[in-house]
C-alpha cells in the first residue's frame, strides 16, 4: 500500500473489511501514525451512519404517510363497530420500526469498547521522556507484558512517575478499571510528570466504567488544549460518539 494518505475508496474497503490481510495491516499502521487518516475515517463512518438513519427515515415517513392516507379516506359507520386490527398493526409496526432501526443502527455502531478499540493509543516506554538511563523494573515488566510482575511492585517506594502510570495502564489493560482509575486520578490532582498520559488513559478508564460524563469532561479537556499530547487523538468523532453512549444510557 502506498505511504500516502488513502484515497476514500481504499478507507471504504476498510470500513467494509474487504482488504486482503496485508493491505489490513499496512492501513491500520498508516491510521496509527497518522491522525489526519483517522480524521478521515471518522468523517466517512459519520456519513454512513447518517446515511443509514436518513434512510430508515425515509421509509418510516412513507409508512407514516400510507397510514395517515388509509387514515383520512371517508369511512362507513357501522353500528356493530369492530376494532380495526389490520391499522392498530400497522401504527404499531411503524413504532417498532422506528426502535429497532435506531436501535440496530447504535447498537451494531456504537459501544463503550468498540469506541475505545477504535481510538485507543499504547502506551510506548521511552526512556528519553523519563530521563532515566535504566529501565526500572516496572518498566521491563510492562515491555514484557508481565502484569503480575507489575502488581507485585505496587507498595514499592522508589516508584518513579512513569512506574506509576505504567501500573494504572497495566490494571486498564488487565480489566480492572476501578484499580486503573485509583491510580491515574493521582495525577490529574498536580502537575507531576506523565499527567497528560494519565489524562487520556483515565478518560478510557472511565468510558470502559461507562462513566460517560468524566469521560466526556477529561476528553474535552484534551481536545481544547491544543499542546496536550493526546489532543491529536481526541477527534470530534470520538467526542460524539461518547456522547451518543450517554444520552443512550
Amino acid at each position: 500500500m502506498d505511504k500516502s494518505l488513502p484515497n476514500d475508496e481504499q478507507l471504504l474497503a476498510y470500513l467494509d473489511k474487504n482488504l486482503s490481510e496485508y493491505e489490513l495491516i499496512e492501513m491500520e499502521k498508516l491510521i496509527a501514525l497518522n491522525p489526519a487518516v483517522q480524521d478521515k475515517l471518522d468523517s466517512l463512518e459519520l456519513a454512513i451512519s447518517s446515511i443509514t438513519i436518513s434512510q430508515t427515515a425515509k421509509k418510516v415517513h412513507a409508512i407514516h404517510s400510507e397510514m395517515m392516507e388509509d387514515f383520512s379516506k371517508p369511512k362507513v359507520v357501522s353500528i356493530n363497530r369492530s376494532y380495526n386490527w389490520k391499522k392498530i398493526f400497522s401504527v404499531a409496526a411503524s413504532f417498532l420500526l422506528i426502535i429497532v432501526a435506531a436501535g440496530f443502527i447504535w447498537a451494531n455502531s456504537l459501544s463503550s469498547g468498540k469506541v475505545i478499540a477504535g481510538y485507543y493509543v499504547d502506551y510506548s516506554v521511552a526512556s528519553s521522556r523519563s530521563g532515566q538511563q535504566e529501565l526500572s523494573a516496572v518498566k521491563s515488566y510492562y515491555i514484557e507484558n508481565n502484569y503480575a510482575g507489575i502488581f507485585s511492585l505496587t507498595n514499592a517506594t522508589n516508584l518513579s512517575a512513569e512506574d506509576s502510570l505504567l501500573i494504572g495502564i497495566s490494571y486498564f489493560k488487565t480489566n480492572d478499571y476501578q484499580q486503573s482509575i485509583t491510580w491515574l486520578n493521582d495525577f490529574t490532582k498536580s502537575k507531576r510528570d506523565f499527567r497528560e498520559d494519565a489524562e487520556y488513559y483515565l478518560s478510557m478508564a472511565y468510558l470502559k466504567e461507562n462513566n460517560y460524563e468524566r469521560a466526556i469532561e477529561i476528553l474535552e479537556g484534551i481536545k481544547n488544549d491544543s499542546s496536550h499530547l493526546y489532543n491529536s487523538y481526541v477527534t470530534t468523532a470520538l467526542l460524539f460518539k461518547v456522547k451518543v453512549l450517554k444520552m443512550l444510557h
